[in-house]
């Protein structure tokens, strides 16, 4: 008999990664982290459970050894420090181990090792750590936090530092550790491993399995999960040279598969055991009613990083493969589940049902005193409709918040607050919020209808209408103005939420982002609040650097900047480059870009642009002043 060429299970500690024949590298994936190894950046490795993440870190040692001359990896596996006493240093024993050559015998922690390494004179050191859901949270917290220092510090000795930090985890290390925007976690390239698609699965199958059609096959039963197509192929193939058909090959894998994934992942499925809201979800999944898939919901991220839900095309929650759903049944019987379901209020407290309305909203609808015209386009929390208030026979745009985060109480909070905010605002370059209400559970407030274009439309290509550019930015900083002195801060400024209607009158609008002033710190929101192209320093680089009025005035200079140059200040290739950029970098000056540009109007761009606050306009009141001087200069 041929021997089996499918390996169903994947490598859980050191040593050679598989090079055999069934071994499907993850072309992406691997440009990214080579990518990221030769940048210095700061790599998170992320997959669920037996997704391959080991494999990928072995795969990535060797395509980086060929790439980069002399690069060393240096591989830690948690799991094997998991019931250590104490993990943390028997972390930075196997370290010491590893580096013996080249670190002194006396580092007292990670941070110290990592200080030795930056005076080594070589190539790059590559610190691997691998298995992070393997050891207890506090461990894992304090072994991100020790390699935070030592990336902060390697950061400050240039581009690219003699040592570099992969961790690969099948948690959220970020929700995990806790600690914002200060931590490279949330600034670090994140490399996922996607599951497999059906022209890779396709790949794989020929490799020894006749016929046509493995591919869907596979990606119908695994969902292109590697362990479990690993699994399907080899139970294929067993069936095969057995004599069985194509066909009956095919069941004969799943039902294979299905008994051999209880070995694989009975420690997942016995944790889920435990955890009652997740099961009351599933139950919920598993008889086909549609949730949205929420990734701030903890269930649905748990059970996310578990590898056992995904996203829907419609953003609704799924199952990851047709194998974990059998398995799931047979392991929580759906009446049981229902049981369940039953006890904890399965309707109403424990899994929220989208707002009947808001499925059918549409011209003709009718939202209390508003009937939907038409939409208009999208703002940062909703949608935004141009409707008629039937009681004045007034046109307005009605801004409705979306299904999927009005099943979520702060969301809602949220978009009230908005509203209210924005309310309160009485000036005539500030869009005016007439209403706010609710109907047949759809959220929405009513606002200033605009007539005319955004400033991302009117300036998509180089201007040199440097006048009417001072005046756009003259008037907006007036309006941001009024917002500052009434405890007010945009915190979202850019081209697109400045509008300018068909009398030349500027208005801005979507203060979604806005927070009162009393409230106004980034530490209030778990979330990073802005446009990366627009966002000021300070907004970038932490969550608990208090936000105030001088971060819209960065955001007006950029969007100044933008109409000016045709292009925002920076660009990049993802959020953490363009972060990068916002903290560190210098915008191309636009006297380069234009010799034409009146210097005195550069010049306010560049002051509204300054990178230390301190030395920014410290009011949006004095930019205006300025801008308005602009104006005066060039004949207005």
């Amino acid at each position: 008999m041929t021997e089996n060429p499918y390996e169903f299970h994947l490598p859980i500690s050191a040593g050679e990664p598989p090079s055999g024949a069934t071994w499907l590298e993850r072309d992406r994936a691997l440009r990214q982290a080579l990518d990221g190894l030769k940048r210095g950046h700061f790599l998170v490795v992320t997959a669920p459970p037996r997704s391959g993440t080991t494999t990928f870190l072995r795969h990535l040692a060797r395509h980086a050894a060929q790439a980069f001359r002399g690069m060393r990896f240096v591989y830690v596996d948690l799991a094997n420090v998991a019931h250590h006493a104490e993990p943390c240093a028997a972390v930075l024993a196997a370290l010491k181990r590893e580096l013996a050559e080249e670190v002194p015998s006396d580092v007292s922690g990670i941070p110290d090792l990592c200080t030795a390494l930056l005076e080594h004179k070589g190539p790059p050191r590559v610190l691997v750590f691998d298995g992070f859901e393997k050891v207890p949270s506090e461990v894992a917290k304090e072994i991100v936090m020790d390699l935070r220092s030592g990336f902060t510090e390697a950061q400050a000795r240039g581009a690219t530092p003699p040592i570099r930090f992969v961790v690969g985890s099948a948690i959220d290390l970020r929700a995990l550790t806790s600690v914002g925007m200060t931590s490279p976690l949330n600034v670090a390239r994140e490399v996922y491993l996607e599951d497999f698609d059906s022209a890779s699965l396709a790949r794989l199958a020929r490799v020894a399995l006749p016929g046509e059609g493995w591919g869907e096959f596979l990606a119908e039963a695994t969902g292109g999960h590697p362990c479990l197509a690993q699994m399907a192929c080899h139970a294929a193939f067993e069936a095969i040279q057995g004599g069985a058909p194509p066909a009956e090959a095919r069941e004969r894998a799943t039902r294979f598969t299905a008994e051999q994934v209880e070995a694989a992942f009975g420690p997942m499925f016995e944790q889920l055991a435990q955890k009652h809201d997740q099961l009351v979800l599933l139950a919920g999944v598993l008889r086909g009613r549609e949730y949205p898939f929420d990734r701030n919901d903890k269930r649905i991220r748990a059970l996310t990083e578990m590898g056992i839900m995904k996203p829907g095309a419609a953003s609704n929650c799924l199952l990851r493969n047709r194998i974990f759903e059998g398995t799931l049944k047979r392991r929580f019987e759906i009446i049981e589940l229902e049981q369940v379901a039953s006890r904890a209020d399965f309707m109403q407290s424990t899994v929220h049902r989208p707002p009947t309305g808001s499925a059918t909203i549409g011209v003709g609808v009718h939202l209390g005193d508003f009937r939907i015209v038409g939409q208009i386009g999208h703002g940062s929390m909703g949608t935004v409709y141009e409707a008629t208030q039937e009681s004045l026979g007034r046109r307005v745009a009605l801004k409705v918040l979306p299904a999927y985060l009005s099943v979520r109480d702060k969301c809602v909070e949220r978009f009230y607050q908005e509203a209210r905010a924005a309310a309160n605002l009485r000036h005539p370059n500030i869009v005016t919020i007439y209403a706010v209400g609710e109907a047949a559970g759809v959220h929405y407030y009513a606002m200033e209808l605009v007539e005319g274009h955004t400033v991302e439309a009117l300036f998509a290509a180089r201007s040199e209408d440097w006048r009417r550019i001072a005046e756009i930015g003259e008037q907006a900083a007036l309006a941001l103005g009024h917002g500052h002195e009434n405890g007010v801060i945009h915190r979202d400024v850019k081209p697109s939420n400045i509008l300018v209607n068909n009398e030349q009158r500027v208005k801005v609008t979507d203060y979604g982002l806005a927070r009162l002033e009393v409230a106004a710190t980034s530490v209030t929101s778990a979330y990073l609040v802005g446009t990366p192209m627009y966002m000021s320093p300070e907004q970038a680089q932490s969550p608990r650097v208090k936000i105030d009025a001088r971060t819209d005035i960065y955001s007006l200079g950029a969007t100044l900047y933008y109409m000016i140059g045709g292009h925002a200040p920076f660009d990049g290739e993802d959020v953490y480059e363009l972060i990068q950029k916002a903290i560190k970098a210098e915008p191309v000056p636009l006297s380069r870009i234009n010799p034409n540009l009146p210097s005195a109007l550069e010049d306010v761009v560049v002051k509204a642009m300054r990178k230390d606050r301190e030395v920014r306009y410290q009011t949006a009141t004095s930019l205006a002043e300025d801008l308005h001087d602009v104006v005066r200069s060039l004949g207005g």
